[in-house]
């Protein structure tokens, strides 16, 4: 179960979370994370939230966002809220960090989902689930996350 202050890590993207914000500290209404992309990060597969809404603020450095197949730059000080059901991804292409405020409403279990994804900040040893285990555990979080395009990750 996160708590506030907690700090997760992918090593196979370069994404940091740090919550801010539990389903706890918010009765489920949200979870906030500040989101740390390393240089040249990797882009996510597409997808999409079926019932939550995303709300983005970038604090430093750019990024990279595809949003229903439209691909544009978010810069220092700009917001994007992405209504339930948009597909998107978002990546740091830059050789600089970029670091963002990423709010989900409702919390549901997005949590969860995060730990499953993400591992301790501070354990080197943590991978990240290779593909066949990483399609189970999305089959766990259809109300939280789903693929734009569920054929990838499949051979």
């Amino acid at each position: 179960m996160a708590r506030t202050g907690d700090e997760l890590y992918n090593p196979s993207t370069g994404h940091r979370l740090r919550f801010r914000q539990t389903a706890a500290d918010t009765g489920g209404a949200l979870v906030e994370v500040e989101s740390i992309y390393e240089g040249s990060s990797v882009a996510p597969p597409e997808h999409l939230h079926p019932g939550q809404e995303e709300r983005f603020e970038v604090l430093e450095g750019e990024l990279r966002v595809r949003v229903d197949g439209r691909e544009r730059a978010l810069s220092q000080g700009q917001r994007l809220t992405l209504a339930p059901g948009t597909a998107h991804t978002m990546w740091n292409p830059s050789a600089q960090p970029a670091r963002v405020i990423w709010q989900t409403r409702p919390a549901l279990s997005t949590e969860s989902f995060f730990e499953a994804f993400w591992g301790p900040a501070d354990d080197p040893e943590w991978e990240p689930p290779g593909a066949p285990r990483a399609l189970e555990l999305l089959a766990g979080f259809t109300a939280e996350i789903q693929l734009a395009d569920p054929v990838v990750g499949r051979s």
